[in-house]
């Protein structure tokens, strides 16, 4: 499923394209999987591509964002 969002960061807001593919379900005896999130591109307040020049902090927040709406779209 693909996802564009936006993302605040410390006054900062970035544009997100991502593509989360859904985990497996558990069955009795495997415990399933959990989605995995693919994270395409990051674009600062200009439209600049910037993916590659982020640090973790900012990475790992936006995608915990990517994951709450995924989570939100599939209710």
């Amino acid at each position: 499923m693909k996802i564009q969002i936006k993302v605040e960061f410390e006054d900062t807001v970035y544009a997100v394209d991502a593509t989360v593919t859904p985990g497996e379900p558990a069955t009795y005896d495997y415990q399933g999987s959990s989605p995995e999130i693919e994270i395409w591109a990051v674009y600062n307040e200009n439209g600049c591509e910037i993916m590659y020049f982020i640090d973790s902090d900012v990475f790992y927040t936006i995608e915990d964002e990517v994951y709450q709406a995924y989570e939100r779209l599939i209710e």
